[in-house]
C-alpha cells in the first residue's frame, strides 16, 4: 500500500509538470511565430512605409517605428501600439483613415488591405518582437560617411605580396581561410592584363617577345607599353562613359529634332578617351566637367568636358535638366543619391531636401551655348525652346556650358513641382550637402577674357570673317571687272 500511494503523488506530478513543460512549449513556439511574423513581414513593411518619416534619421511628433520598445513608448499622440489592442494602436487608425491630413503614409500610395491586415493580425496577438532588438543605427555614422584614415600595413604570409593593396587582400583572404592559387603563368598573365587594359587579346609577337623576356621588369615594361597606347583610352573610356552617362543626342529623327543631350556632343567623348590617354588626374578630369568653363575659359579643348553637363540638357523642360544635373553628379562624384531628397529628406542616406536644393543652386544659372570651332561653319546662335518649333541637329561647333544669369535664384518647392513654391522660405544658396560640412559659397561674377563672353572676338573667327569679307570683295571686283569689260565690248561694236 506503500509504494501505491507513494506511486501516484508521483504520477501526478510527473504528469502535471509533463503538461506545464508541453503548454511552455506551445506558448514559446507561438511566441516565436509572432516574433517571426515581425521581423520577417512587419518590420521590413514598415522600413518601406514608415522609416522615412520615424527612423533613425527623422522621428517626426517624436515617434519611431524601427524597434516594438519604441512603437509602445510612442510620441507626441501617444502610444502607436497597444499590445492586444487594434482598435486602440494609433498606427493602424492613421493607415487606415481617409483624411489625407492624418493618413500614413503622408506621400505616395498607401498600404494595401492585406498589409494592413498583416499588422492587425500582429498587434492582435500581442505584437511580439526579438527580446534583443536594437534600433536602427544612425546613417551619418556609415563608414561611408567617415573622414579617410591611413592605415598602417598589415602583416601577411603571402609570399606573393608586392604591394599595400595586395597585403591588405592577403590578411581578408587568411580570416576566411581562402588560399590563393599563386602566380599565373606568363601566357595567361599577358592575356589577363592585355584584355584589361586595352579590351584585346595580345598578338602572336607580342605573346612570343614576352615569353622571351627573362628580365625581372619584363612584366613592368609591358604594362607601361599597354598604358601608352590609344586602345587604353578606348577601352577604359568606355567605362567611364558609362558611370557618366554619355549617349549621343536623342530625338525625332524623322522631323528631325533634337530633344535630349546635343548634337556635337561626341566631343566631350573624345575628350574623355584623350584625356585617359593624356594620363590627366581623375580630379582635374572632375574639375572641368563641372566648371572648365570658369577655370579654363579661353581653351576649348578643356571647356568641351562640360558636355558632361550638356549631356542632362532637356529642351522641353529646365526642370527636368537642372535635375538630371543634381542626380548625375551626385551618382557619379559622390555616389549618393541625391534626387531621392527631390520630393522629401532622404529615406536611408543623411541628405534632406534642403540639401538637395543647396545643391541644385550650383546650376541654377548655367544655359547652352553654341560656338564656331575653326575652320568650320558657324553654327549659328543656340536657339532656346519656343513652343511649336524643331530643333534639327546642327552640323558644326561646340556646344558648352556657361553661366547666363548669376542672379538666378533656387526655390524650395514641394512634390517635386516646381509650380508648389513654399511661401516665405527665402532663396536657397549654393552649398554642399550639410553632412560634410558647409562650404559657405555664393555665386559670384569671375573675370572672364573678353573671348570667353563674346566668341567672336577669338583670332582665328575674326581671321575667318576678314578672309571672307575679302573672299566676297575679289568675287564683287571680278563681276565689275567682267562688267566693265562687257561694257566696253558693247561701245566699241
Amino acid at each position: 500500500m506503500v509504494t501505491r500511494w507513494t506511486f501516484k503523488p508521483l504520477a501526478s506530478w510527473l504528469i502535471f509538470l509533463g503538461t506545464l513543460y508541453c503548454s511552455q512549449v506551445d506558448s514559446m513556439a507561438e511566441s516565436n511565430e509572432r516574433s517571426e511574423l515581425y521581423q520577417v513581414t512587419i518590420k521590413p513593411l514598415l522600413s518601406k512605409k514608415c522609416y522615412a518619416c520615424h527612423g533613425s534619421l527623422a522621428q517626426k511628433s517624436s515617434l519611431r517605428l524601427d524597434t516594438v520598445e519604441s512603437m509602445l513608448r510612442g510620441g507626441d499622440s501617444g502610444p502607436a501600439i497597444a499590445r492586444g489592442d487594434v482598435h486602440a494602436s494609433e498606427i493602424v487608425n492613421r493607415i487606415k483613415t481617409d483624411d489625407k491630413s492624418l493618413r500614413m503614409p503622408p506621400e505616395g500610395e498607401g498600404l494595401s488591405n492585406s498589409e494592413i491586415a498583416l499588422i492587425e493580425k500582429w498587434i492582435a496577438s500581442g505584437a511580439a518582437g526579438p527580446v534583443d532588438e536594437v534600433p536602427e543605427p544612425d546613417a551619418r555614422q556609415h563608414w561611408a560617411f567617415q573622414p579617410i584614415r591611413d592605415r598602417d600595413v598589415p602583416k601577411h604570409s603571402d609570399r606573393y605580396v608586392t604591394n599595400r593593396i595586395d597585403a591588405f587582400l592577403s590578411v581578408g583572404l587568411e580570416s576566411k581561410g581562402i588560399q590563393p592559387l599563386g602566380e599565373a603563368d606568363k601566357e595567361t598573365l599577358l592575356r589577363r592584363v592585355t584584355m584589361d587594359l586595352i579590351g584585346l587579346p595580345p598578338t602572336v609577337r607580342e605573346l612570343e617577345d614576352f615569353l622571351r623576356d627573362n628580365s625581372t621588369n619584363a612584366y613592368e615594361r609591358v604594362v607601361e607599353g599597354l598604358l601608352c597606347r590609344p586602345e587604353y583610352g578606348e577601352r577604359w573610356g568606355r567605362h567611364w562613359m558609362d558611370v557618366w552617362r554619355y549617349s549621343d543626342w536623342y530625338g525625332r529623327r524623322n522631323v528631325p529634332d533634337v530633344m535630349n543631350s546635343y548634337p556635337q556632343i561626341w566631343r566631350w567623348r573624345d575628350w574623355i578617351v584623350e584625356s585617359l590617354n593624356k594620363d590627366i588626374g581623375y580630379d582635374e578630369m572632375i574639375r572641368q566637367m563641372l566648371a572648365a568653363d570658369e577655370l579654363y575659359p579661353g581653351d576649348d579643348t578643356k571647356v568641351v568636358a562640360t558636355g558632361f553637363l550638356v549631356r542632362n540638357w532637356f529642351k522641353w523642360n529646365y526642370e527636368s535638366w537642372m535635375k538630371d544635373n543634381v542626380e548625375h553628379t551626385g551618382k557619379a562624384f559622390l555616389g549618393l543619391t541625391l534626387h531621392c531628397a527631390h520630393c522629401h529628406d532622404h529615406k536611408y542616406d543623411p541628405i534632406s531636401q534642403k540639401d538637395y536644393f543647396r545643391f541644385r543652386a550650383f546650376f541654377e544659372p548655367l544655359e547652352l551655348r553654341q560656338d564656331r570651332v575653326e575652320g568650320q561653319p558657324n553654327p549659328g546662335p543656340f536657339r532656346k525652346y519656343v513652343y511649336t518649333e524643331s530643333y534639327g541637329p546642327i552640323k558644326s561647333g561646340l556646344v558648352r556650358v556657361f553661366d547666363e544669369k548669376l542672379d538666378a535664384k533656387t526655390y524650395l518647392y514641394q512634390g517635386g513641382d516646381a509650380r508648389n513654391r513654399v511661401e516665405g522660405v527665402e532663396p536657397i544658396a549654393p552649398d554642399i550637402p550639410s553632412l560634410f560640412g558647409s562650404i559657405d559659397a555664393s555665386i559670384q561674377a569671375i573675370p572672364l577674357p573678353p573671348e570667353a563672353y563674346y566668341p567672336g572676338l577669338h583670332e582665328f573667327v575674326r581671321r575667318e570673317e576678314r578672309d571672307k569679307l575679302q573672299a566676297d570683295l575679289q568675287n564683287v571686283q571680278a563681276q565689275v571687272e567682267s562688267a566693265i569689260q562687257s561694257l566696253a565690248e558693247k561701245t566699241t561694236a
